[in-house]
């Protein structure tokens, strides 16, 4: 045998000495297949479950000096190197594992995994990593495994994970988390988690409710309270309908703080965003409301004409958030009809409902006008002010403002009875005006379209009573001024006229004076005739007195 082996050895060795290159090639093969082999023991003995189908390239190992690893390949080792940072100038070309694990990385920050669009496992454990940035693993969508564990994990922002669609495997556990991290019920893909050996007081009973593909959960060694949530939660796990499939390893354990007194859940009402009543336009989102009631806090859900049965953790044109908000997205005339609000346990038969209606129309953008644009009253007058809507639809809603002020006025504003809304708010009389009133008021009419705005200028005269008083005491001046014109003016026409009168008198006197001393008679006669009554006689007719004296006056004495 022994000259057999001789011989067999002395025509390889004639064999390699002639191939040259292929020895060394075999070699190198054989190397890449121990070190493969290694790997895979050390995924598998560490429960990395790294799937064997990942293939190692032959030659991916990179000559690169530039390469801050052990080894830059499609599987990047750099474990135990001491960064304290994720390395920078990792190659990302075909890159698939990472492992960066038993280093002294602090914080992850943003884009720490740039371009590594292909990576499917990255591996972060035995680090001391306490700060994790909410843009830490964007651009990670083809990542399927994450391992987190045995860091210093205090909190986890919501967002963190949000991107990780395709993740199937989460480990967080022996870091020191206080809260359930809000992103697990959205990861729709993920298998298993482990997030044990933390200091989580509470997980919400639904955050696992929509994660059908989970097979193993591991909660355990946490600071749980048994409160009418966990209770829920234990239930959750035992339902057929629920969690039974999932293993959980060990059964969750909870500490009972005092007596626990829990409710049913009740749906007490149902409100619309912007108090739209429902009416939405084409391409609009409409945002519902569900107030919800009930301890432990139920799932909500609803029902929609389009989609369906809509739960929350799913973030789509129809979503439902845990507080139970509906957000429709970019609404169709399909999107019309009616939409059941749920809130339930996890029996499924202890729920409540209410249900409403959403209608899609084709939106009219409101037109309004005044009649009139300029009203004026006195003080304490009423005064009305008329926006007249010309076009709207759905029927706009007419608010007015005051002047100067920026909030509406509604009814509610008009409870000592000063102002009065009439015509569905069209109208509005203020019934006793004052200086305060005194400005522009605006009437704005809104619907889901838009809004139109009109103004009207109320004027309020504060000086009526005082102009009053002016107008009679002016008119009492001009009638007074009026009354001595005319007294003065009577006065002197009646002077006038009384000289003109002793004019004419004069000139009387003095013609019959004259007529007089040529036909005087004897003084004898003259003396004779005093003695006797006098007796009037006409004179002849062309003797005759001019008027105004019709006979001649009686003269005593002698005449000058």
């Amino acid at each position: 045998m022994n000259g057999k082996s001789n011989v067999v050895t002395s025509k390889l060795k004639k064999i390699f000495s002639k191939m040259g290159l292929c020895r060394i090639f075999l070699l190198f093969h054989l190397t890449y297949v121990l070190f493969n082999t290694g790997m895979d023991f050390y995924c598998n003995f560490y429960e990395l479950d790294i799937q064997s189908q990942i293939c190692w390239p032959l030659y991916g190992v990179e000559a690169s000096t530039t390469c801050p690893c052990e080894i830059c390949a499609s599987v990047t080792l750099c474990r135990n190197m001491g960064h304290s940072i994720v390395p920078v100038g990792i190659p990302t070309n075909q890159l698939t594992r990472l492992l960066l694990s038993g280093n002294q990385i602090v914080t992850l920050h943003g884009n720490s995994f740039r371009d590594m669009n292909t990576l499917k496992s990255l591996y972060l454990e035995h680090n001391n990593i306490s700060t994790i940035d909410k843009n830490a693993f964007s651009g990670l969508y083809s990542l399927e495994a994450l391992q987190l564990d045995h860091n210093q994990l205090e909190y986890i922002h919501k967002g963190t994970f949000r991107g990780l669609k395709n993740l199937t495997k989460l480990f967080l556990n022996d870091n020191r988390l206080a809260t359930f991290p809000g992103d697990i019920p959205y990861l729709r893909k993920l298998e298993r988690l482990t997030i044990d050996n933390n200091r989580i007081r509470r997980i919400p009973w639904t955050s696992f409710t929509r994660l059908k593909q989970l097979r193993l959960a591991k909660l355990w060694n946490n600071r749980m309270t048994c409160d009418c949530n966990t209770n829920e939660l234990l239930r959750w796990f035992t339902r057929p309908t629920g969690g039974r499939g999932i293993y959980t390893g060990r059964k969750l354990e909870c500490t009972r703080e005092g007596a626990v007194s829990c409710t049913t859940p009740t749906v007490t009402s149902i409100r619309f965003r912007d108090n739209n009543s429902g009416v939405h336009r084409v391409g609009d989102d409409a945002v519902v409301y569900c107030d919800v009631e009930g301890d432990p806090y139920p799932l909500v859900s609803w029902r929609t004409p389009v989609v369906g049965f809509v739960f929350p953790y799913q973030e789509d044109r129809v979503t439902v958030y845990i507080n139970g908000t509906l957000i429709v997205k970019n609404l169709t005339r399909s999107d019309s009809g009616t939409y059941v609000c749920y809130a339930q346990l996890s029996s499924r038969t202890t729920r409540s409902q209410r249900q409403t209606t959403i209608r899609i129309i084709n939106a009219v953008p409101p037109l309004v006008s005044v009649q009139n644009s300029n009203v004026k009253v006195n003080v304490g007058g009423r005064a009305e002010m008329t926006c007249r809507v010309l076009s709207g639809d759905p029927p706009p809603r007419i608010t007015w403002f005051a002047p100067g002020h920026v909030t509406p006025l509604g009814p509610d504003n008009f409870t000592d009875q000063s102002h009065v809304l009439s015509n569905s708010g069209a109208t509005l009389a203020v019934v006793k005006s004052d200086q305060h009133d005194n400005g522009w008021w605006r009437c704005v009419a809104t619907n889901v379209q838009g809004t139109s705005e009109g103004r009207i200028r109320l004027t309020v005269n504060t000086e009526s009573k005082n102009n009053t008083m002016i107008i009679i005491i002016a008119a009492a001046a001009a009638a007074v001024v009026l009354l001595i014109i005319v007294s003065v003016t009577a006065a002197i026409c009646i002077r006038r006229r009384r000289k003109k009168r002793k004019k004419e008198k004069s000139k009387v006197d003095d013609t019959i004076q004259e007529s007089a001393e040529e036909k005087s008679p004897p003084e004898e006669i003259i003396e004779e005739e005093e003695d006797q009554a006098y007796e009037p006689r006409f004179l002849p007719g062309s003797e005759q007195l001019q008027q105004p004296y019709e006979y001649e006056p009686e003269v005593r004495g002698f005449r000058l």
